[in-house]
């Protein structure tokens, strides 16, 4: 679990994360970001940036898998857990130096089938600490391959199940699966978690 509270704020207002301070000659400093600013946005959502790799193989389906509820020509096929990571960016031009900066949770998710190059997908887990519940799908996308071997796709989930303090959320992945070295595996994604409203 994640207990720096400067941690925290650093991911929340999307900085490519290390608040550590290992990366300060090449990262993005929390200073650029006006306090202001971050306060606002903190107060109706959190923004995060983050890499998710693989921390199991595929595992055999169980009953873990039954709240899923995939369309009937979608069974599920396969488990897997995942776990995220923070990354830093060079502040010059964004590009990741280091995936694999602090961990900051895992889900166990479910998998269906692959027809027509699209799968289910369904899956808890938790996310610096905070607990959820995601649902949606992964399109593969042949026709963006770099070359045979490599496989792009895109996923898009909606959270729910969040805790009293958050309404919902949502997450794209950009990934790509491939032996071949050189490629960040598996996804990178941006996470988006809505926050009640203030009364007015």
């Amino acid at each position: 679990m994640i207990t720096s509270r400067k941690f925290m704020m650093c991911v929340a207002v999307g900085v490519l994360a290390s608040c550590r301070g290992e990366h300060s000659g090449s990262t993005q400093s929390a200073a650029a970001v006006s306090p202001e600013r971050a306060t606002q946005r903190a107060n109706v959502e959190e923004v995060y940036v983050a890499r998710a790799r693989f921390s199991s193989p595929n595992l055999p389906v169980t009953s873990f898998c039954d709240p899923a509820q995939f369309p009937a020509d979608y069974p599920v096929e396969r488990e897997r857990n995942y776990a995220y990571w923070s990354m830093s960016a060079r502040s010059t031009d964004g590009v990741v130096v280091d995936e694999n900066v602090q961990r900051l949770g895992g889900h166990h998710g479910c998998y269906s089938v692959n027809k027509n190059g699209m799968i289910y997908a369904y899956m808890t887990g938790t996310f610096v600490g905070i607990p959820f519940t995601a649902r949606g799908t992964c399109v593969f996308n042949p026709e963006r391959a770099p070359y045979p071997g490599v496989s792009p796709y895109t996923c898009s989930y909606a959270f729910s199940d969040l805790p009293s303090g958050y309404v919902g959320g949502q997450v794209t992945w950009n990934g790509a699966t491939t032996d071949e070295p050189g490629y960040l595996t598996t996804t990178i994604g941006t996470i988006r978690l809505w926050k009640k409203r203030a009364s007015r």
